[in-house]
């Protein structure tokens, strides 16, 4: 089977040399069917996941020249390179303080700078309107062989597949426990991530669609129902909050304040009527209560984050200064960026969130008040991208789940270099800062 994700990336590698926009097209469909095999790298193969993450990226810089005549860089690429040069001088530091650690110090910098620059890559190769529908088009498709494979899982028209078993301490590899017996589809993904971010980006795009001038295929509601089923039933609350909150901003962003509101009374009365939803918040209500202590808030983070807390402060200056490893993964998105890049990369990813929460709020100004496509998938990644800055990285370190910051980094480089004020119905008009369309 491992061979068959050794195919799709050499196929991929052989088409950036043909038409590199296409082969990131490729790229994005087949990310989510690469990420199943995951467990090669415990079996001694090189991980496709890993070549992938490193080699698609690299790739399509080297072929950025195609599709862009302009190297001048505008005020958010230098705040982005900005960014990645202060995580690089910390890297070097914690390599230099604490040796011992430098497989983790270059591996977490990896991770971040190799889906950092996608967003120069939705900068150089779909800032226009056809290319950027082109791109939503191959998000939104992208899960339909995993959950195929999920849902034959399921029927027992497929067997669970044994590799799948490895690190999960479930007897069965296709569910992963929880309190209460639920049972999380985590199917042939090593948690449930993969699939949960995957039914919430079905989800959310199907909706720009479907309330746009926009004629919506019959066959296209299976998958949302696809998306919708596992949005739930891996009952992430991560992609829970980030899917409530970011329909709520994106009607807001609509002027449908009723649609927002509604949106918020349906989120409630799905609390009050399905007691597995009230399971999965039971502890922060509890907290927020004073019905139970904090060590349980977040299914038990609550027990980790002091810790993690106070082993940072009984480091010596520069691991507090530039991070360091030696502890658990915090669970948390600015705890992490605390341990691992100390207060300075604390301070650099705080700072970065805020600039761009506001630059990108500030291109809705510039965005057509109609009812297109183009002006919905803007409006509607505006708001994923925004709240997945301040809410998605609570309990977990979103900024390391590669798949899905493939997804936020471009648009975020469509959005922030896109000129608005041309026209989106004529996608070959040139749209960003240098920006043309290519045969």
């Amino acid at each position: 089977m491992i061979i068959f994700g050794y195919f799709i990336l050499v196929v991929i590698v052989v088409m950036f040399f043909m038409s590199p926009r296409n082969a990131l097209l490729l790229s994005f469909f087949c990310k989510p069917i690469i990420d199943i095999f995951w467990y090669s790298k415990s079996e001694g193969y090189i991980s496709p996941l890993y070549i992938t993450a490193i080699i698609v990226p690299i790739l399509a810089l080297i072929h950025r020249p195609k599709y862009n005549y302009k190297n001048k860089l505008n005020q958010t690429d230098r705040v982005v390179i900005v960014y990645l040069l202060v995580l690089f001088i910390l890297t070097l530091a914690k390599i230099v303080n604490t040796p011992e650690y430098i497989y983790n110090s270059i591996d977490t910098f990896a991770r971040l700078l190799f889906t950092t620059l996608f967003y120069f890559i939705g900068k150089y190769y779909f800032v226009d309107a056809d290319n950027s529908n082109k791109l939503s088009r191959a998000i939104l498709f992208s899960p339909m062989i995993p959950f195929m494979i999920t849902i034959l899982q399921l029927g027992e028209v497929l067997p669970v597949f044994e590799p799948m078993e490895m690190g999960k301490g479930d007897p069965t590899a296709f569910y992963i426990g929880g309190r209460h017996n639920l049972q999380r589809i985590s199917g042939v993904y090593e948690g449930v991530y993969e699939l949960a971010f995957m039914g919430l980006f079905v989800v959310l795009i199907s909706i720009a669609f479907r309330i746009s001038k926009f004629k919506f295929p019959m066959w296209w509601y299976p998958l949302f129902v696809a998306g919708s089923y596992f949005l739930y039933n891996t009952f992430s609350r991560s992609a829970w909050v980030l899917c409530l909150s970011s329909l709520v901003v994106f009607f807001v962003l609509k002027k449908r304040m009723g649609t927002a509101f509604a949106v918020i009374f349906s989120a409630l009365l799905l609390y009050i009527l399905v007691p597995v939803v009230q399971y999965r918040f039971e502890d922060e209500i509890g907290f927020i209560f004073g019905e139970a202590r904090f060590g349980t808030f977040g299914y038990g983070r609550g027990n980790i984050w002091p810790i993690v807390w106070e082993d940072f402060w009984s480091r010596d200056f520069l691991s507090q200064l530039v991070g360091s490893y030696g502890y658990v993964n915090p669970e948390n998105q600015f705890l992490g960026f605390l341990t691992w890049f100390g207060f300075i990369g604390l301070m650099s990813i705080i700072a970065l969130f805020v600039f761009f929460s506001i630059r990108l709020f500030l291109q809705t100004k510039n965005i057509p008040k109609d009812n297109s496509v183009q002006s919905s998938l803007v409006l509607l990644f505006i708001s994923v991208i925004v709240c997945s800055y301040w809410f998605a990285g609570l309990g977990n370190f979103f900024l390391g789940q590669i798949s899905t910051q493939w997804v936020l980094w471009t648009w975020t480089g469509i959005i922030t270099n896109s000129d608005f004020r041309s026209n989106w119905e004529h996608p070959n008009l040139v749209l960003g800062y240098g920006a043309r369309t290519s045969k």
